[in-house]
């Protein structure tokens, strides 16, 4: 194999730790960690156990094939059931690939109710919406759990990422029960006062994404279907930057010039609820210029 480390040339001179070696490297030459487990399979229960990560733990965090995992889990049978001195499961660390979560909910499907030292469950940890439905199927009160220490909601924790993935949204404001309006739980606050709600019109003001806009109105239609859907998305805060005025215009042409119930229209809503900035309003009143002339009814 030339300068790259091998198992036969390593194991062959009494190197007893080459597994862990070969994981540490960067990149991982997967085939060739394969080959040593397959080799030397006591090399997969070499490491300080208590006091250092499995050899298990250490490839998914290194994004393993399940190929890998399985031989790792196949040889060192204790640990998928060690905890990490955060309290986090196997399955935590999981959370984000579907076929190891599938893998390992076959092999402990009672990690998917446990919490880490800070109250999470693996679904929170997830940020993929295959392994979160396969999370869900086993354990669908998690959709409830919130964690101790902030309050959260897995919808709340999928809101908070550097990259939103609106699939993922979806699915868990739909699995937890959204179609009825009591449910409420876009409208459920952790223990900043932050609902998911307010959480994605604050992503959607920060960097406009159509997709992100599309889930923001399915969850407005359904909360709040109280009138035309322009009223309905201006009186929620869902028209408050131009970028979103302008998609709701363009989605809802027809409802410049409609009254809602109360004789209302979109200007005056706009007007009354104040959460329109300057750029959104002159947009609005661009649309329907004999909007300020017009009086409620």
């Amino acid at each position: 194999m030339g300068g790259s480390l091998s198992v036969e040339d390593e194991t062959g001179h009494g190197a007893t730790f080459l597994l862990p070696r070969l994981l540490d490297a960067d990149p991982v030459d997967w085939p060739v960690v394969r080959e040593c487990i397959l080799t030397c399979p006591d090399q997969c229960r070499m490491y300080c156990h208590g006091a250092e990560p499995s050899l298990l733990l250490r490839a998914i965090r290194r994004s393993a094939p399940v190929g890998v995992i399985e031989l790792l889990d196949i040889n060192d049978e204790d640990a998928k059931d060690q905890i990490s001195p955060a309290s986090e499961t196997i399955l935590h660390a999981a959370a984000n690939d579907p076929e190891l979560v599938r893998y390992f909910l076959k092999r402990c499907p009672e990690q998917a109710s446990m919490s880490d030292d800070l109250g999470r469950l693996p679904l929170h940890r997830s940020t993929n919406v295959e392994a979160a439905r396969r999370l869900i199927d086993v354990y669908p009160k998690a959709l409830r759990h919130r964690s101790g220490k902030f309050g959260r909601l897995a919808l709340h924790e999928a809101l908070l990422q550097d990259r939103i993935d609106p699939d993922l949204v979806r699915t868990l404001s739909r699995e937890s029960g959204l179609e009825t309006r009591a449910s409420g739980c876009v409208m459920s606050r952790d223990k900043r006062g932050r609902t998911p709600f307010r959480l994605l019109l604050d992503s959607l003001e920060r960097e406009f994404v159509d997709e992100q806009w599309n889930v923001l109105h399915e969850w407005i239609c359904r909360q709040w279907h109280t009138g035309p859907d322009l009223h309905v998305h201006i009186e929620h805060g869902g028209t408050k930057s131009l970028r979103m005025m302008e998609k709701a215009l363009k989605a809802f042409p027809n409802q410049i010039v409609e009254r809602d119930k109360f004789g209302r229209t979109p200007l005056h809503v706009a007007a009354f609820n104040g959460q329109c900035d300057a750029d959104a309003l002159e947009a609005l009143i661009r649309e329907n210029p004999r909007a300020p002339r017009m009086t409620g009814q």
